[in-house]
């Protein structure tokens, strides 16, 4: 369909909707060593830089948020774009930095440099919020997934988390036991 110069070796590729019943994606966001570039995709695929999107730092992953929003995490915090362009961060407390993230459609859960967690999830008014109480894990966080949100479900309601410990931890996101480990699998090598 199009063929675009790019000004480097990006590190990372998403597409995104800007709403959930667009039938087609809007942008693709490419990520390099230092910077962000969106490229908006019509009868010609062009960059575009007033998107909310910050482009002076690598991302680390994008998601389109409730019907009409779009988040950015980046190394030092997250960009939840609204549909009006009002643009909500959060940023990373001291010199800390996110090493991993997981997204679904309402819900965000962060890693931060030495094992931290830290969840956030959609209220019925499009509001991103943190959870107040966070999770040290005991070793260095490698990778994070969360389902997609249920048919007829406010939230997915379990995260796993793998850990350098080469242990695999299933954590709850349900309200009443937030980031409460459930399960752990340790790997032994043979």
């Amino acid at each position: 369909m199009a063929v675009s110069e790019l000004p480097g070796n990006p590190n990372a590729v998403w597409t995104t909707k800007l709403k959930s019943d667009d039938e087609f994606d809007a942008y693709i966001i490419v990520s390099f060593v230092n910077a962000t570039l969106v490229l908006s995709i019509g009868e010609t695929v062009e960059e575009v830089t007033d998107t909310g999107f910050l482009a002076t730092t690598p991302t680390l992953d994008v998601h389109q948020l409730g019907d009409d929003a779009l988040l950015q995490i980046y190394p030092q915090g997250l960009r939840h774009i609204r549909a009006d362009r009002r643009v909500n961060e959060w940023k990373t407390p001291g010199n800390r930095a996110i090493v991993k993230a997981t997204t679904n459609k309402r819900q965000v859960v962060i890693a931060l440099t030495g094992g931290e967690l830290v969840y956030f999830e959609l209220d019925n008014q499009g509001q991103l919020n943190e959870y107040q109480e966070r999770k040290e894990m005991t070793a260095n966080v490698h990778c994070l997934s969360i389902g997609e949100v249920p048919e007829g479900r406010q939230r997915s309601r379990f995260l796993a988390v793998g850990c350098d410990d080469n242990a695999v931890r299933i954590l709850s996101l349900d309200p009443d036991n937030t980031l409460e480990v459930l399960s752990t699998q340790v790997y032994h090598h043979l």
